[in-house]
């Protein structure tokens, strides 16, 4: 069978092409000219665009969003949170963490817009927070893999990332826990400390964070939690909705956030942390939270939140490996609806920059049509009110004591995991942890059903990361 998981569908391919003649290369430049997304002025075809539609037709131009909310979450696919959706595309056989650990995904899809055809070009979380936050990973990265999460100029495409250009044009930028680096102490606390923090309103636990790439330094925020298991999305979320009070009440809220809800990520099973599920349950439950703050507040009627997987390296699909969770919250999204356009992480990218008048930072980003048919210039006010966790967000992974063969074996490995380094454990292992944690340790690790065509990955990179 083919695998539908992110590591399976790694080939190498040679192809000798005879160089055309001059003039097959005439027709083959018309023919490119002709299927370009870029009309002739480099300004995006906008077939799908209303005439009034709140995402402008050229940069520059107005909108009626003025605040851009950008929630990065880490390594699920479609069909893992959505497959039980009928409505959608998909295998209701690789969901993983459904309705039940995640209402408020699902009733933020429902209200709003369910993205059934949306990936992430990343194959890993090196690759993934490039394209979210640049469009353009660096050779040195699709190269050498999963280079971690360090100051290396290396690791950084060649053009200004999101927060670089919206500084550059004179707009405000807040960011949290986005490529940052943790000092929590005591050095010992726990995640059952930190849950117990947010769960009774104490703090004696302190997390201090400082961003790891320097031109986030200006506007990172101190305590909000950088990637780490240890942290409960929901204490995050808190720690960001004490800052968003704060901007209800000064009118100073940021054009652009960056907003990290790292633990749908999980830790597998190591013990001492809450079960994939909870942790699933956990940043659904953060997620709901912050929506719900945002939409009954005086910026809802000019906001648009997106919400994107940095990569979807964890987990299975039936259509693609790359097929992820895709988001757009906003009172000018189309509500109930669904929509099956192809989009990926570049085009999410290139919508945030034409709402912020920020031109496009590289041929990926220029060559990616914003999201237009996902946006009507209907304002619809209805809020978002936050769905109850169903899972106990502290339903823990068994003792080590307790475990024996495979589930000894799966323990042992997540526990080596750092915990504070996106995707720094061999993917299919964790894979089949967290498919065993949740389906049971019975339950044939399931590869993903067969689809009438491989894709091709580096042919499937490009066309993802150029529509």
């Amino acid at each position: 069978s083919i695998r539908e998981y992110i590591g399976g569908l790694f080939k190498g391919t040679l192809a000798v092409i005879p160089p055309p003649s001059p003039a097959d290369m005439a027709k083959h430049t018309k023919t490119a000219f002709e299927c370009s997304p870029l009309a002739a002025d480099q300004s995006p075809r906008n077939k799908e665009r209303e005439q009034d539609n709140p995402i402008p037709a050229k940069v520059g131009d107005g909108s009626p969003i003025k605040y851009c909310i950008y929630i990065i979450k880490e390594n699920r696919t479609y069909d893992q949170v959505f497959g039980d959706m009928p409505q959608g595309n998909g295998d209701p056989t690789l969901v993983q963490f459904g309705r039940d650990v995640s209402p408020n995904h699902h009733a933020l899809a429902e209200q709003f817009v369910l993205l059934d055809n949306y990936y992430g070009p990343g194959d890993q979380s090196a690759l993934g927070h490039r394209w979210i936050l640049q469009a353009f990973p660096s050779t040195y990265v699709h190269k050498y893999g999963n280079g971690r999460n360090n100051q290396s100029p290396m690791l950084l495409g060649p053009t200004d990332a999101v927060y670089d250009s919206a500084k550059a044009h004179g707009l405000t930028v807040r960011a949290y826990g986005e490529r940052g680096l943790n000092t929590i102490t005591p050095s010992t606390a726990t995640w059952t400390d930190m849950f117990n923090d947010w769960k009774n309103g104490t703090h004696n636990v302190n997390i201090s964070a400082q961003a790891v790439i320097i031109g986030l330094r200006d506007i990172y925020h101190p305590s909000y939690g950088a990637a780490e298991s240890a942290i409960p999305d929901v204490l995050r979320a808190e720690t960001f909705l004490q800052e968003f009070r704060q901007f209800e009440q000064n009118g100073q809220l940021p054009s652009l956030v960056l907003l990290l809800l790292y633990n749908d990520h999980t830790a597998g099973t190591s013990p001492g942390f809450p079960t994939p599920r909870a942790q699933v349950a956990d940043n659904d439950l953060a997620l709901g939270k912050i929506v719900d703050a945002i939409s009954h507040s005086r910026y809802w009627k000019e906001s648009a939140i997106f919400v994107t997987e940095d990569d979807s390296q964890d987990g299975l699909d039936h259509v693609d490996g790359h097929r992820t969770v895709g988001l757009v919250v906003s009172p000018f999204t189309r509500h109930h609806a669904v929509n099956s356009t192809f989009y990926s992480i570049v085009n999410m990218f290139r919508t945030i920059e034409q709402i912020l008048g920020l031109p496009p930072q590289n041929q990926y980003a220029l060559a990616a049509q914003p999201m237009f048919d996902v946006f009507t210039s209907k304002r619809d006010l209805t809020p978002y009110t936050f769905q109850p966790n169903q899972i106990p967000l502290d339903e823990m992974n068994p003792a080590m004591a307790s475990l024996k063969g495979r589930q000894r074996e799966m323990a042992k490995f997540s526990l080596a995991i750092d915990k504070s380094s996106p995707d720094s454990a061999d993917a299919d292992m964790l894979n089949r942890a967290i498919w065993h944690s949740v389906k049971g340790f019975g339950t044939p690790y399931n590869y993903g059903r067969p689809i009438a065509r491989r894709h091709d990955s580096f042919l499937s990179l490009l066309r993802l990361a150029g529509n």
